[in-house]
C-alpha cells in the first residue's frame, strides 16, 4: 500500500500492525503529491524507528521490484539499444 502523503502511516501502523505492507510513493510535483512527501512522511515514520523507514522507503518497495531485476532490466535495455546503434543502416 503507497499512503497519500497527508496520511498518519506510523499510526497506521502502530495501530494495525502489518508494517511490510506500506511502501513509498509519491505523485510529486502534482498537487496529491505535495511539496515535500519525502520529508513528511519520513517524519512520520521517523518515531517507528530506523528499520521503519529503511523498509517503508527501501525493503517494502523491493518486494515488488527487486533490485537486482530493475538492474538487469536496464542493462539488457541499454545493451539492445547499443547492439542497434552498431548495426548498418541498410
Amino acid at each position: 500500500m503507497t499512503p497519500f502523503f497527508w496520511e498518519r502511516t506510523a499510526r497506521q501502523i502502530q495501530r494495525y500492525g502489518m508494517p511490510e505492507i506500506y511502501a513509498f510513493s509519491t505523485d510529486f510535483p502534482h498537487p496529491e503529491g505535495g511539496t515535500d512527501p519525502i520529508g513528511r512522511l519520513a517524519g512520520d515514520i521517523e518515531p517507528l524507528g530506523d528499520d521503519a523507514v529503511e523498509a517503508f522507503f527501501v525493503r517494502n518497495a523491493e518486494l515488488l521490484l527487486p533490485a537486482g531485476q530493475h538492474q538487469s532490466t536496464l542493462e539488457s535495455r541499454t545493451s539492445s539499444m547499443a547492439v542497434r546503434q552498431q548495426r548498418p543502416a541498410k
